[in-house]
C-alpha cells in the first residue's frame, strides 16, 4: 500500500523487452509477484545522474544494483542496470509526486 502512493494510476513501466505494466494496478501484481520469489537489496542506486524538472513534471535517471534472493533456495545473484523515471505533481502522493513513466535497462558488461 505504501509503494501505491508513490505511483500514479495511469502508470506506465516497462521493466524489460517483454515486461510492459500498464496502470498501477498492473505494476503492483508485478511487484508481488516478484516479492513472493524473491527478496531484495538495494545494493547501489545513489543521487540521479540526470535530474530535470519541468513545470509539473521531473525526469530522473540513474544507475542502480539488486541483489535478487530466491526464496526457493537457488543462489542470488545481482541485477544491475539503469532506470529513467518521469515524475507528474499528484496530490494524493506523500511527496506530492508520482511515477507516471519508468523504463528499466540492464546493464551487461563486456566480460558477461
Amino acid at each position: 500500500e505504501t509503494i501505491k502512493k508513490y505511483h500514479h494510476p495511469d502508470v506506465v513501466k516497462a521493466l524489460g523487452y517483454n515486461n510492459l505494466k500498464v496502470g498501477r494496478e498492473a505494476d503492483l501484481d508485478g511487484l508481488r509477484e516478484t516479492m513472493a520469489n524473491y527478496d531484495m537489496e538495494f545494493l547501489e542506486g545513489g543521487e540521479p545522474e540526470v535530474f530535470v524538472q519541468k513545470g509539473d513534471i521531473i525526469i530522473k535517471q540513474r544507475v542502480f544494483s539488486l541483489k535478487l534472493i530466491p526464496k526457493n533456495g537457488e543462489d542470488p545473484f545481482v541485477f544491475k542496470g539503469s532506470s529513467l523515471l518521469i515524475l507528474q505533481r499528484y496530490d494524493d502522493s506523500p511527496t506530492g509526486w508520482a511515477t507516471v513513466h519508468e523504463m528499466i535497462q540492464p546493464f551487461e558488461s563486456p566480460n558477461n
